[in-house]
């Protein structure tokens, strides 16, 4: 679902009145307008390409953080368009995190790395 929706609109408490955002049907056309705009897209998700996410540097910005679903994540079409892929190292067995954990730990390290650089 997107705005506006009356379940989103009350979750959102406001934010889609201040953010702006816009809803794109297919996400390739994402992908493809903020790399026509200069800004880096990276996939959060486990590849045998991915780096740890605390590996990057405050070039990387803008960036556009790109989460997938939480069975079957990001799919293999989108991450070929993608510039690259950043992972959250883990340990054991299980090497999976719910998607709203997951971005929220990477965004927070993200913002730390950002603000390093401005």
């Amino acid at each position: 679902p997107h705005p506006p929706k009356k379940e989103i609109l009350k979750t959102a408490l406001g934010a889609t009145e201040s953010v702006s955002w816009e809803y794109f049907k297919n996400p390739k056309e994402v992908i493809k307008k903020m790399k026509s705009e200069g800004v880096k897209v990276c996939a959060l998700e486990l590849t045998s390409k991915s780096y740890p996410y605390y590996d990057l540097k405050g070039d990387v910005f803008p960036l556009c953080v790109l989460i997938g679903n939480e069975i079957t994540g990001v799919s293999q079409e989108l991450l070929d368009l993608c510039d690259f892929a950043i992972e959250i190292p883990q340990y054991g067995i299980k090497q999976s995190l719910n998607v709203a954990v997951a971005y929220g730990v990477t965004i927070f390290e993200l913002r730390k790395i950002f603000d390093k650089k401005h």
